[in-house]
């Protein structure tokens, strides 16, 4: 069976559980259920992050001589996908710890920016505002927050389409962005629908110090 790639669609939680319990199963693994839901959760609807995750976290399973993956080793295989992912993208990296480090209370609003990326990858102006000011009130989400965090990860986008859209230059990077701003999966347990842009972020950035 094919264990996620880059580019398929957004797939819902239980898709993502059910494709991180078969590849494990592969494997000659098996995962705890809070295990299955941290990866499920960074993943945010990408097949192809919550293979690589669940890879990372398997490998410091069997490592340790385990056939269960734990949280602890779902956490450290987060840390350590994203170790990865910067050493093959290390300007990009170096964007997003540029703009996180002189976001302030503008953090949030840019791992939101992620959070929406990785739904859907077209980012406009308007989404980001309406999202953000429903998220966080129009002070920190409202359109001179919108206008401050575009400006922030600007090196890291493109406006491929039409004027206004822009996107991710690394297609990949939404979900490492969100790690980056929760600390590289220390903090939470989130959870990511895919109904509300809003609702989703809400949870998702919980772990973000805002």
């Amino acid at each position: 069976a094919q264990c996620g790639a880059p580019g398929e669609r957004v797939a819902a939680r239980d898709e993502l559980a059910g494709l991180l319990r078969l590849c494990a199963q592969q494997a000659g693994l098996a995962f705890e259920e809070e295990a299955v839901q941290t990866i499920v959760s960074a993943a945010i609807g990408s097949p192809y992050h919550a293979r690589v995750f669940g890879m990372h976290a398997a490998l410091l399973a069997e490592a340790a001589g385990r056939d269960r993956v734990t949280l602890a080793d779902a956490q450290k295989g987060l840390a350590e996908a994203l170790a990865e992912w910067s050493d093959l993208t290390p300007e990009i990296c170096t964007v997003f710890e540029r703009a996180l480090g002189q976001a302030g209370s503008l953090r949030g609003m840019i791992a939101l920016a992620g959070v929406l990326a990785a739904h859907a990858p077209v980012l406009t102006f308007e989404r980001l505002t309406a999202a953000g000011a429903d998220l966080f009130g129009d002070e920190l989400g409202g359109p001179a927050a919108v206008d401050r965090t575009i400006g922030l990860i600007a090196p890291a986008l493109s406006e491929d389409g039409m004027p206004g859209e822009l996107q991710f230059v690394d297609s990949l990077s939404p979900q490492f962005l969100v790690l980056m701003a929760n600390g590289a999966a220390g903090r939470s347990r989130v959870a990511v629908q895919e109904a509300r842009d809003t609702l989703d972020a809400r949870e998702l950035l919980q772990g973000v110090g805002l």
